[in-house]
């Protein structure tokens, strides 16, 4: 069958079309720009404002123990939004970034699928980590041997969220890391925080945390123990405790000897 030609106003319809549609995405992203900027203007400034409250409860000499324990409750609920405010964006930016790479037709499809894939790993890895960077930046405001007992009994009240349970552990381990660990290895605290998502979180900083810290005699000893239970619980193994905790001291000893050495090869250069 014979095409016929198209006409001068069916070209000029197609044309208005494909304008019309070039500005809306144009549109579109500029909005999206505008509002991502607002959201990240408008995180700064409640992160400035939370870490001024946070060093204020820190400084509270005279109040008595139960407007403080109210005031740190409410500022690690606080800090504990400000965590989800950090994943959401992180959700949104990688969200839009695997949108266009399912759309681009430039990419194949073989390669597609392993683009994404390594766009949801990335995405995993730093949901993990977050926690644990806001769990420092709340530590250096708020991190006082004189706030610990306050911050041991929010991360063991089950009525509070895993998130802010899972911030105020991080928090005692670096201000108490006896107390800490003490409370983590409890069966108690084990029940609690059984979900996958949280062990994962709470592996990755004690990993971090055995490269950064010097362990010593009966503290190594908890550490190490407490890794090879979540561990445990993490690869749903059967081993006993202390074939685990072999298996787990070595590889944390290979992989201390392993930073240190890199670190080391940094310095000189």
């Amino acid at each position: 069958m014979k095409k016929e030609p198209m006409s001068a106003r069916k070209i000029d319809e197609l044309r208005d079309k494909a304008d019309a549609t070039v500005t809306r995405r144009r549109s579109a992203l500029k909005r999206k720009r505008v509002n991502a900027e607002e959201q990240i203007s408008n995180l700064r400034k409640f992160t400035d404002a939370l870490e001024v409250y946070t060093r204020f409860i820190r400084n509270l000499e005279f109040a008595d123990s139960a407007d403080k324990r109210v005031h740190l409750n409410h500022c690690l609920d606080l800090w504990e939004q400000q965590t989800k405010l950090l994943i959401t964006g992180l959700n949104d930016a990688l969200g839009d970034m695997k949108d266009d790479i399912a759309t681009d037709p430039n990419i194949d499809d073989d390669a597609r699928k392993d683009i994404i894939q390594i766009a949801n790993d990335v995405e995993n890895q730093v949901k993990c980590l977050i926690p644990a960077m806001v769990a420092t930046a709340l530590y250096e405001s708020i991190g006082t041997e004189k706030l610990s007992a306050i911050i041991k009994q929010a991360a063991e009240n089950q009525e509070n969220s895993l998130l802010k349970r899972v911030l105020s552990s991080f928090v005692l381990l670096d201000i108490d890391p006896s107390k800490a660990m003490e409370m983590m290895s409890s069966d108690k605290w084990h029940r609690s925080m059984s979900e996958e998502w949280v062990s994962s979180m709470i592996e990755s900083r004690l990993h971090k945390y055995y490269h950064e810290q010097h362990l010593a005699g009966s503290l190594r000893t908890k550490f190490e123990k407490l890794v090879a239970a979540i561990e445990a619980r993490l690869v749903g193994t059967k081993f006993e405790s202390d074939r685990m905790k072999d298996v787990v001291v070595k590889r944390l000893s290979k992989s201390a000897i392993v930073s240190s050495m890199k670190e080391k090869t940094s310095a000189r250069r």
